[in-house]
């Protein structure tokens, strides 16, 4: 993983900036009537920047060799992780508990 970097507000214009240099894979969509029908060939790996701000309570990611870029609110970036996280917790939990419960029963 690359190193997080705090981003001088002269820069990001924003006191609490923060940067990563990372990769992302970029699918695009087959449409049709305004409804996604599919993908068009395979996801291509970019270069792209994650940055996010507590000050302007967002998180984005720019891929700038697609001229695209996505923000998306901070809180519920932090949502979907934390409930990914408790999911992924739930389940090695139980798994847990069937190795347990097999083993007992042998």
């Amino acid at each position: 993983m690359s190193e997080i970097r705090r981003v001088p507000i002269e820069v990001s214009g924003v006191p609490d900036g923060v940067e990563l240099q990372a990769n992302c894979a970029v699918s695009r969509y087959r449409a049709r009537h305004c409804s996604v029908i599919g993908i068009k060939g395979t996801p291509r790996v970019y270069p792209c920047r994650i940055m996010a701000s507590f000050t302007n309570t967002t998180m984005s990611i720019s891929v700038p060799h697609t001229a695209f870029s996505v923000t998306v609110r901070l809180d519920e970036v932090m949502a979907v992780l934390k409930e990914a996280s408790d999911y992924h917790h739930d389940l090695e939990a139980n798994k847990e508990n069937v190795e347990k419960s097999s083993a007992q029963e042998r």
